[in-house]
């Protein structure tokens, strides 16, 4: 576009121009009209196109010419007559050629005159585009938020925006058109030119050190960790590159941070006494800390991605397992979710036992995973049995003791309350001189004395059963009853009772002395309580089970009622308080048996004799190095 002056200027001389062509012609036809011009006349026509062409607009030119044509055919009928009239029309037919053929002329120059012109303005319109394309170019480069750095062939900076002069401390005049290798590290500068030269041989988009960290240099020689993308540009045909750099500092921190935390936790989970499974949304293990492979046996890298139903849910379980995750699926809430509760789990071996689950709903990334804590509670389920059993052998030996206390007071009183009556009697019969009195008297009271002796003796030997143990040892058993059989033979020959022993009974690995104790105590019962008056006998033998060794002392006694079967293993329980003995001999062989590993039974019925049977492990009598603890 011309500037106004310009254009006023050209108006103002198209105007002078068309004048001027108007006298001439006018001039010519008059000039004409009096004199005989003849080939002449097209050349002074001609002059009048020339003079029009300065203007350079065709539709003038060509209006030029038509009025140049028909004032030269007027001319020849206003001009004098002179010459041959053929030489006339053949002079003013040439000067009607020359016009046109110099109009044509001018036509083609006109044409590429305006061609040139209209050239000149696409061109200075691209490079009033291409100006505001840079400017807005370096305006977004400018106002990127990434370090933006662009690069010639040869490694030079041409371009870098504010966040470039930011983050590398430089300002924009001490950089641009220095090398780019100013910007890294030393330790990257070597070979920095031939990968640099390798990427204008094969430019494309994509990111710098793949793989590796990048670092920035600043002007103050520090480094900052950087990420680089490259980007090939062409301008004027001229290739560069354009680099984008984001300082990633920040972002390190804040995953250096995460990832300490991260460690931290695994760190937490991993030393955690409980295990710690992780699920998704599907019930597959996602996370499977080392408590977990202590407790379930499976390793982490054999459950990751397999359902946890499959891996340590009972098998009639996992119905309501599945069942709950589908719930979940549908409202978001769960049966056992947030709540702590007590089930059976099973291991990698089948073992089913006890533990304590909880298991929380989490969400990450919008996605929701369960994490559970399981608790293996098979320790503390045997201690509160073993409390429970205590519990229960407490309030028996508190009844026990109720009823030792109560028959110790009685047993005892009984002899010092005869010991009293007898003393006040002997006094009385010695005042009185009836010294067969008084001898009958000392005897009873001997009598008394020796049963309240044999009372205590028999109440201190109970109470050390448990407290005094000797060392175990391989025992013939059959020898052992044989050697109590005979200490105690004046008593059962006295009563004519025949005893058989048996002589291949098992043996067995425990307290030698404590175990003779234990026959002795049940061969005296059977002789002063259960044989029977009429072939009264005693039989001893044993046996081997599949797990147990079995002994029995049987007598053909008149037995025991079933209701009295528990009462007479309790200490001075007497079922025939006549006869002789304190009750406390069949509790002594309970308290030894069961320090010994083993239980003592009794079959008996009215009528049918009564057998003691004392169980041990087996383990004791095949391996005689293995002591019941």
């Amino acid at each position: 576009m011309k500037p106004a002056g310009m254009s006023r200027q050209s108006s103002s001389n198209a105007r002078y121009s068309v004048a001027v062509a108007v006298v001439a012609s006018l001039s010519l036809l008059a000039i004409e009209s009096q004199v005989e011009l003849g080939i002449a006349i097209g050349a002074c026509y001609i002059a009048i196109v020339l003079l029009i062409s300065t203007m350079c607009n065709m539709s003038y030119v060509i209006a030029t010419a038509d009025v140049s044509s028909i004032l030269i055919l007027l001319g020849w009928i206003v001009s004098p007559a002179g010459g041959e009239l053929a030489s006339v029309m053949a002079n003013r037919i040439l000067s009607i050629v020359l016009v046109w053929t110099v109009t044509g002329l001018i036509a083609k120059r006109i044409s590429l005159y305006n061609e040139l012109i209209g050239k000149q303005q696409e061109f200075e319109q691209a490079l009033r585009h291409s100006a505001e394309l840079e400017k807005r170019f370096r305006q977004v480069v400018d106002s990127a938020p990434s370090g933006m750095v662009m690069i010639n062939r040869a490694g030079e900076i041409v371009l870098v925006n504010q966040e470039a002069e930011r983050q590398f401390q430089y300002r924009r005049d001490e950089i641009v058109g220095q090398p780019v290798e100013k910007l890294l590290p030393e330790n990257y500068r070597a070979d920095h030119p031939g990968k640099r030269d390798a990427f204008f041989a094969a430019p494309s988009v994509r990111a710098m050190g793949s793989g590796r960290e990048l670092f920035g240099r600043r002007r103050d020689g520090s480094q900052f960790p950087v990420e680089i993308g490259l980007n090939p540009v062409q301008v004027s045909g001229e290739p560069y590159v354009l680099s984008s750099v984001v300082d990633i500092t920040e972002r390190r921190i804040h995953e250096e941070a995460i990832k300490q935390s991260e460690e931290r936790l695994r760190a937490v989970l991993e030393a955690a006494l409980d295990a710690v499974i992780g699920m998704d949304i599907d019930g597959k293990v996602t996370a499977w800390n080392r408590q977990a492979e202590v407790i379930f046996g499976w390793g982490r890298e054999e459950v990751l991605g397999k359902s946890v139903a499959d891996l340590i849910i009972p098998t009639e379980l996992r119905p309501s397992h599945r069942a709950g995750i589908e719930k979940f699926r549908e409202t978001g809430e769960g049966p056992v979710l947030n709540a702590r509760l007590e089930m059976e789990a099973v291991r990698n071996n089948g073992e089913r036992f006890p533990v304590e689950l909880t298991i929380l709903p989490l969400h990450q990334a919008g996605k929701p995973y369960f994490t559970a804590f399981v608790r293996d509670i098979s320790a503390r389920r045997s201690a509160q049995l073993k409390i429970q059993s205590m519990n229960a052998e407490l309030t028996l030996k508190n009844d026990e003791l109720q009823q030792f206390v109560y028959t110790v007071s009685h047993d005892l009183k009984s002899p010092l309350v005869t010991l009293e009556g007898f003393v006040g009697l002997l006094r009385q019969e010695l005042n009185e001189g009836n010294m067969s009195e008084v001898l009958q008297c000392a005897e009873r009271i001997e009598r008394a004395s020796q049963k309240m002796g044999q009372l205590i003796q028999d109440l201190l030997q109970l109470s050390r059963v448990g407290t005094v143990r000797n060392d175990p040892e391989m025992v013939s058993v059959s020898e052992l009853v044989t050697d109590v059989c005979l200490d105690l033979k004046s008593q059962w020959e006295e009563h004519g009772i025949d005893i058989q022993v048996q002589d291949d009974m098992p043996t067995l690995f425990t307290d030698r002395i404590r175990l003779g104790q234990v026959f002795e105590n049940l061969v005296s019962n059977a002789i002063k309580y259960g044989c029977s008056p009429q072939n009264p006998r005693i039989s001893i033998s044993g046996e081997l089970s599949e797990n147990d060794v079995i002994f029995r002392v049987h007598d053909n006694g008149a037995g025991i009622p079933q209701e009295h079967h528990e009462r007479i293993f309790r200490p001075f329980e007497r079922l025939d308080s006549p006869q002789e003995g304190t009750g406390i001999g069949l509790a002594i062989v309970v308290r030894i048996v069961e320090q010994n590993g083993g239980t003592v039974r009794l079959e008996s019925q009215p009528g049918a004799g009564t057998t003691f049977l004392l169980v041990f492990p087996r383990t004791l009598s095949e391996h005689p190095k293995q002591t019941h603890k």
